[in-house]
């Protein structure tokens, strides 16, 4: 088997896996946290809609049955991921059109260092109360870009309950950061409190 070979599938357009072979080396560090990887459909008889921050599933085949010599295989979900970027290269075989796609894919996490912030300062007036940890990333999530999804536009990336139940009603630190990545600024505040942003899939 190569295990080079995967398949892909949208989560606009389930149901519909495409066969792909994985361009570069897979990239996994942090745990899984900031993966990366690039994917090459080919030979497909038209157009896809593929675009930047799309959710995608990878799939890879494990041995079902068979033999030794004749496996059968079944598709089992390996990743969840966004797509980075995206090019299409057209290719023409006599009077058939065919296309060519190499997508760029991302975790959750790594997307966090595409958001680039403006200049930001998290102070507290003198004398008064420090600023609450979960209200300051509340603040700069709302940087997320939001995108259509069930015909609702919705935040890309949300914060969860558990964030809440964890930095809420916790005093931080001042600070001022020079335009810092999403990813950088959300560290800033919650490694105070000896904790590291990570983005999970849904």
């Amino acid at each position: 088997m190569n295990y080079n070979v995967v398949k892909i599938e949208f989560e606009k357009a389930p149901f519909a896996k495409y066969k792909c072979v994985l361009n570069v080396p897979y990239s996994d560090e942090y745990s899984e946290t900031l993966d990366s990887m690039s994917v090459v459909i080919k030979h497909i008889d038209s157009k896809l809609d593929i675009n930047p921050f799309d959710v995608v599933y990878i799939y890879r085949g494990v041995v079902k049955g068979g033999t030794i010599l004749n496996p059968t295989y079944t598709d089992i979900k390996w990743k969840e991921m966004l797509v980075d970027s995206v090019s299409m290269l057209r290719k023409r075989y006599g009077n058939n059109t065919y296309y060519e796609y190499t997508l760029k894919l991302m975790s959750e996490t790594k997307w966090l260092e595409k958001i680039q912030l403006p200049n930001r300062s998290f102070t507290h007036a003198l004398g008064g109360k420090l600023r609450d940890a979960y209200e300051t990333i509340k603040d700069l999530m709302t940087y997320v870009p939001k995108v259509i999804r069930d015909n609702e536009e919705t935040p890309l990336i949300t914060i969860s309950e558990d964030v809440k139940r964890r930095f809420s009603n916790l005093s931080m630190k001042d600070m001022s950061l020079n335009k810092p990545t999403l990813r950088q600024a959300l560290t800033a505040v919650i490694s105070q409190f000896g904790c590291f942003p990570v983005g999970n899939n849904k």
